[in-house]
């Protein structure tokens, strides 16, 4: 059996067995039912029903809404859980007759996009920047970009001054073709976190660059992710964008306008830092270093002293 073969029935195990049996005793009350068995005490396999209430809507994005719900019964091990409700219009797993629900993990610290009311320190940009790359890494690995990362779509665990990190909101993104690291698709992403090459904005550098030629096809690969972690570091430092504007991000990638690093520079950003941003934000795709090469950067390898594993990698720095 090949990789993709073992990978996409692991996928499809994993969907089928993660199915909830679930009722729906009342309009905002859901009831999980399980089978459980105690082999210490010799108990045979009984049945045990979890009740769950909604309790507000956390938010709504493109494909579904996010609520809290709180569970109902005595001493849970979880009291407050997230489940994402996908319309059965968009995607056709627990159910009732018109949705789909997602359960996940609440995380009351919310995501990155609340905490941007402040330039941040270097040592804490640097942090999450690289806990975001060791994502990307595993990502990138294994054929997938994410395609829209941004602050919004980073949840945070633990703030200020020791952050802690974890990617979500996978519902753009994209796997590569076998045998190919680029991506075919139309324009995705967020403004301001977009790379050139996804607003149809080609670099003169890239004309003759594998993959890059047919602008009309719109290909590009796993580096917008790079584009987008740099953009993001960016704002970390400097509380404004690099580019403001599409004719701004143009003029950049058309070699009409260099890379703004004064703002950096005032920020009091140091020289391996800024070396590294202007890198993963190179309008050249190819300039641009894969998230493995970022890791191993002089900024970067001040702060890491080990690569994580792959469990601990899954664990720690993905939400699903």
């Amino acid at each position: 059996m090949s990789l993709d073969q073992r990978r996409q029935r692991f996928v499809s195990d994993l969907v089928r067995d993660s199915w909830m049996e679930t009722t729906f005793p009342e309009d905002d009350v859901v009831c999980h039912v399980s089978f459980e068995s105690n082999p210490n005490a010799r108990q045979r396999r009984v049945r045990k029903d979890y009740r769950w209430r909604r309790r507000g809507k956390l938010g709504v994005g493109t494909y579904g809404t996010v609520w809290l719900e709180e569970s109902q019964d005595l001493d849970p091990p979880v009291k407050l859980r997230a489940v994402k409700e996908i319309c059965k219009g968009s995607l056709g797993w627990y159910e009732n007759e018109s949705a789909i629900f997602i359960t996940m993990e609440y995380h009351e610290k919310g995501d990155l996009q609340k905490y941007l009311t402040k330039k941040f320190p270097e040592i804490e940009a640097r942090t999450i920047a690289s806990q975001l790359l060791e994502a990307l890494c595993y990502m990138h690995d294994n054929g997938f970009a994410h395609r829209d990362l941004k602050p919004g779509n980073i949840l945070v665990m633990e703030t200020s001054p020791i952050w802690w990190v974890k990617v979500c909101d996978f519902g753009i993104s994209k796997r590569a073709q076998e045998e190919s690291t680029a991506l075919r698709t139309t324009a995705i992403g967020t403004k301001y976190y977009q790379s050139p090459e996804v607003c149809g904005m080609y670099s003169p550098d890239a004309a003759s660059e594998e993959g890059y030629e047919e602008a009309d096809d719109m290909f590009y690969d796993v580096s917008v992710d790079i584009w987008a972690l740099g953009a993001i570091t960016y704002y970390l430092l400097t509380k404004q964008h690099a580019f403001g504007s599409l004719q701004a991000l143009g003029k950049y990638a058309t070699k009409r306008q260099p890379f703004p690093i004064q703002p950096l520079a005032q920020a009091g950003a140091s020289d391996s830092c800024k070396d590294l941003v202007k890198q993963m934000m190179a309008a050249s795709p190819a300039s641009r270093p894969t998230a493995s090469q970022a890791l191993k950067q002089p900024w970067l390898q001040e702060r890491l002293t080990s690569s994580p594993s792959e469990d601990d990698t899954l664990d720690r720095y993905f939400k699903p």
